[in-house]
């Protein structure tokens, strides 16, 4: 009976140690799973009609956190920076702000106040490319900047 009992507890430990170590994985390794993608147009006007078009793929985090990458092409670099500027205006702080590709480019993480689709201030990484913008938004800064991080290191 002790040997059953010692056998016992011996699989409770390795249960809950195991248990212990995922979660601090997952915490200091945050997985995203992709769940929908989708195409859009951006930076329209009634008078001109749409600008830009591209795609963007949605992803979640494993605690629950959604986010989405998204990429529009433009006609011209020109168009390209008037829709950025145009979008960054909206923004109501700019957490950091960099000059990419000898002044082509540009990278800027910035927080958004709510509006009709989310209900809560959101965070949204903007990278300019010559006639090309990506951009990164979620809920969460920190799980955007991750993501980020990962797929640069990808």
């Amino acid at each position: 009976m002790k040997r059953f009992a010692f056998y016992i507890a011996v699989l409770l430990l390795t249960f809950g140690f195991s248990t212990a170590i995922t979660k601090i994985y997952f915490v200091w390794n945050i997985e995203f799973w992709e769940f929908g993608r989708g195409s859009f147009a951006t930076c329209g006007d009634f008078d001109s009609g749409f600008k830009g078009g591209g795609g963007f793929v949605s992803y979640q985090s494993y605690d629950g956190i959604k986010l989405a990458f998204s990429r529009a092409g433009f006609d011209t670099p020109k168009i390209a920076r008037s829709c950025f500027q145009s979008e960054l205006q909206k923004a109501t702080k700019i957490v950091e702000r960099e000059t990419l590709n000898d002044e082509a480019g540009e990278r800027i993480v910035a927080v958004f106040p709510p509006n009709e689709y989310v209900k809560t201030e959101w965070a949204r990484i903007m990278i300019l490319d010559e006639d090309r913008i990506f951009e990164i938004t979620s809920s969460s800064l920190r799980h955007a900047l991750i993501f980020e991080k990962q797929r640069r290191e990808k």
